[in-house]
């Protein structure tokens, strides 16, 4: 079995193929993937929509649970010294709540909280047209009409397309806080990672370290999965940094009065 496995709590467009690639080209004996996605791979390898949408609007339930054990189980089979998977519809379809299968296995986990420029991130989105329908929300993002949330999107949502984006980073940021306070008792290691530090050695360096791997000399992989449906002018570049900026956000403090409350995602 492997002797660690890293995921990751993103929102997407956050690096995530090129954290899989550089971890691909520097980790000896790793088995290293971004998304598996094939026509039987969902509800076995990557959660199938029906997992997302009963686990954001009902919880944790028995169905969610079959479809982690089973994952893990095979997981847990593998023959590599690290198994990584760093695509973001996992941590938004009960990974972290059902972790506890996979580390009383003896697997050593690490979830790195992976983040980029909340700006840069919502343009992002928008250059893609994310957001603009409901499968498309249910299938990779997250519905704003979910009862399972942290954050009132009522705040943001007046704000059209922007500001329905901006909900769902602010979400994940949240996110990632909550899991490391529902987790603290757990053997799981939580790894706080701008993607923009990984661009170059000096940053690439310590990040390996602290997944466990000296490589003094690494290996940058280019840009990864870069396509975009449009581009977006000055105008609303600017737009989207105007809003960031007029839009206080504390995830750390919201999360932990989300835990406070007793309220809880799975």
């Amino acid at each position: 079995m492997p002797t660690r496995a890293l995921f990751t709590i993103t929102t997407g467009r956050s690096g995530t193929a090129y954290l899989a690639e550089l971890l691909r080209l520097n980790v000896p004996g790793a088995e290293c993937h971004h998304e598996i996605l094939s026509y039987a791979g969902f509800g076995v390898d990557s959660p199938d929509l029906s997992d997302l949408t009963q686990f954001n609007a009902l919880g944790n339930t028995v169905k969610v649970q079959r479809f982690w054990a089973q994952k893990f189980a095979r997981i847990a089979a593998k023959e590599c010294s690290l198994y990584v998977e760093t695509s973001h519809q996992l941590a938004k379809a009960g990974l972290l709540e059902n972790l506890t299968r996979l580390t009383s296995e003896g697997v050593d986990v690490l979830i790195v909280d992976l983040r980029r420029d909340v700006t840069k991130t919502v343009c992002s989105l928008i250059r893609r047209y994310d957001f603009l329908n409901k499968g498309n929300m249910w299938l990779w993002y997250l519905d704003p009409d979910y009862p399972k949330k942290i954050l009132d999107p009522a705040v943001l949502l007046p704000r059209g397309w922007l500001g329905l984006c901006l909900w769902y980073v602010c979400e994940m940021r949240t996110r990632a806080e909550y899991y490391r306070l529902l987790l603290a008792d757990q053997p799981v290691q939580f790894l706080q990672v701008d993607v923009d530090e990984l661009n170059a050695p000096d940053g690439v360096v310590p990040f390996l370290h602290s997944v466990g791997f000296d490589v003094p000399t690494p290996r940058i992989p280019p840009p990864q999965n870069t396509v975009q449906v449009r581009d977006l002018d000055t105008a609303e570049m600017d737009a989207v940094a105007q809003l960031v900026d007029a839009t206080p956000f504390d995830p750390a403090a919201l999360a932990q009065q989300f835990f406070d409350s007793g309220r809880r995602i799975g």
